[in-house]
């Protein structure tokens, strides 16, 4: 990407964070009711509620609000949970490595089975193979991702568990480790494996589906190219064909597609 682009890409970037900074700040101040009103417990008194407004700084005028609003969030500073009664920077740097993780592995995987499945099915069009596979990524694209993670934690965590399946079928569906337990090292990590294999085959998998049929269409749009012709002339074999010419030719717009699905 030159610089030029680069510098607009981030250009619309700002403009859109800041779009949203100001959409979010008056839907709450449109809101009924304030953060004051929901902090100060039941019965107190309204010099209470004035208190707590000053506190939070609700007494002030919208546009000194909206300007110390713009300040703290560009600058990271997002205040603190009323839920969790911590700093909202803290809470999401505790789940932000987990996030991270869980995101990285199901993208990497998604592309690399969607890439295999995409390109069977173009090697074996009109089979029962691509067929199956066909139907497999339609339905788990089209379907609710929260549809599809209920129907897993049935079947590997309830299911799994009511019928004594071997431990590594019974897949837990909260957290990302055994409370309770104290591991190091291998065992550490295996434990958090365990945990990950749901979550992160279920997001392949939804992942999988779309980049299955971008890399079927772009498989079956180059096979009648001169190119592809020419190297079949060449006596080169259908596995070279399709796994060094075709997955080559392929790579570019995969790389894209990566880009953007970051």
């Amino acid at each position: 990407m030159r610089f030029p682009a680069l510098v607009r890409a981030l250009g619309r970037a700002l403009l859109l964070y800041l779009c949203v900074l100001t959409l979010t700040f008056t839907l709450l101040r449109l809101a009924p009711g304030d953060a004051a009103t929901f902090l100060v417990p039941p019965g107190a008194s309204a010099s209470d509620a004035a208190r707590m407004r000053s506190e939070l700084g609700l007494d002030r005028s919208t546009a000194v609000q909206y300007a110390r609003w713009l300040r703290e969030s560009l600058g990271g500073q997002f205040g603190t949970s009323f839920v969790a009664h911590r700093a909202v920077r803290a809470v999401i740097g505790d789940a932000l490595p987990i996030s991270v993780a869980l995101g990285g592995l199901s993208l990497l995987l998604s592309f690399v089975v969607g890439t295999g499945a995409g390109l069977l099915q173009a090697a074996r069009r009109g089979s029962r193979t691509d067929a199956a596979l066909t139907v497999a990524s339609v339905v788990v694209v089209a379907s609710p991702a929260y549809w599809l993670g209920l129907g897993a934690i049935a079947c590997f965590t309830y299911l799994a568990s009511s019928w004594d399946l071997p431990m590594m079928m019974r897949l837990p569906a909260i957290g990302m480790s055994t409370p309770g337990a104290t591991l190091h090292g291998t065992a550490r990590l295996m434990d958090f494996a365990r945990h990950a294999i749901l979550p992160v085959s279920l997001l392949a998998a939804i992942g999988a589906g779309g980049v299955a049929r971008y890399v079927r269409t772009g498989a079956l749009d180059a096979m009648g190219a001169d190119w592809m012709r020419t190297a079949r002339a060449k006596g080169a074999t259908e596995w070279r064909v399709f796994g060094h010419h075709l997955a080559g030719n392929l790579r570019a717009p995969l790389l894209t597609l990566f880009a953007l699905a970051l």
